[in-house]
Formats: structure tokens, sequence, C-alpha cells
């Protein structure tokens, strides 16, 4: 077991595999990320995934860019394990919006999510969630977060 400052990691063994559907990025996790954080795969595009695979499937500021997240989100539900896969998304979470348009936004973020938009979502894409799943964390991030991600 190896014990970081927050959280232990026990047993760490996943299969890594990103979908980036920018090739500048693609080709940036596949020269340098892959061999430093075990990255197995990365393809264009979640279809090419197989169906009814995956134990884990995370989104980590996702969403909020896509200009169909529910035809995605279908995508998605179709790979994850029927019964026991789980999908994780993580999006900016919005308890205000924006009064006035600015053209030089730099996230370009298509939409934003609250608990219920979330949850409405992800229940019209066929995930099943309940009150409890669907929740507003607000942090910052801690000053070493790009190794938490490494086994």
């Amino acid at each position: 077991m190896k014990t970081g400052k927050s959280a232990p990691q026990i047993g760490c063994s996943l299969e890594a595999i990103g979908v980036e559907v920018n090739p500048a990025a693609r080709d940036h996790a596949d020269t340098v990320l892959r061999p430093k954080f075990g990255i197995n795969a990365t393809v264009d595009n979640v279809e090419k995934l197989p169906d009814d695979t995956y134990d884990l499937i995370l989104t980590h500021h996702v969403l909020e860019h896509l200009e169909c997240a529910l035809c995605e989100l279908r995508k998605i539900y179709k790979k994850v394990k029927p019964r026991t896969g789980v999908f994780v998304a993580v999006v900016p979470w919005y308890t205000e919006l924006a009064e006035t348009y600015d053209g030089k936004d730099i996230n370009q973020h298509l939409a934003g999510f609250g608990a219920q938009e979330l949850g409405n979502l992800m229940t019209k894409a066929g995930f099943s969630v309940s009150g409890e799943e669907c929740h507003s964390y607000h942090r910052e991030w801690p000053s070493n977060y790009q190794f938490w991600y490494s086994c």
C-alpha cells in the first residue's frame, strides 16, 4: 500500500484509455502522457471503445464543452459495464450565471450545470442517479494535484 498525503492507493491497477478529439492534444497524450502515466491507448471517439466493458469512466471538465452533452452521455452509457459500472462526471458547478456575454471567454463553455440539471441529463442518458450521488463540492486544487492521478 502506498500512502499519499490525503488518500491511500491500494492495489492500484488501472487500464487507462484516453479519448481526445483534438489531434494535437491526442498526439501530446501519446508521446508525453502515455509513457509518464501509463495510458494504454488514446482514441479520437468514444464510439471506438467496446460496449459494456468499463468498470469506471471518468470525464473531467468535458461535458460543458460539448455541443450535445446528452448525445455523448448516451454513447458513454453503452461503454460502462451494465449494473456494475460507474460513470463519474466532474463539471464546473455554477451557482450564478454570467449576466453578460464575453466573446473573449477562454473557457468556451457551452453549458453550465447545477445538481438538478446534471441529474436530469444523466437520467435521460440512461444512468441511474439518486440525490445522494449528485453533489456540489467546492474546493481548491491542492498544490501537488498533478501527482494524484499516477499509480
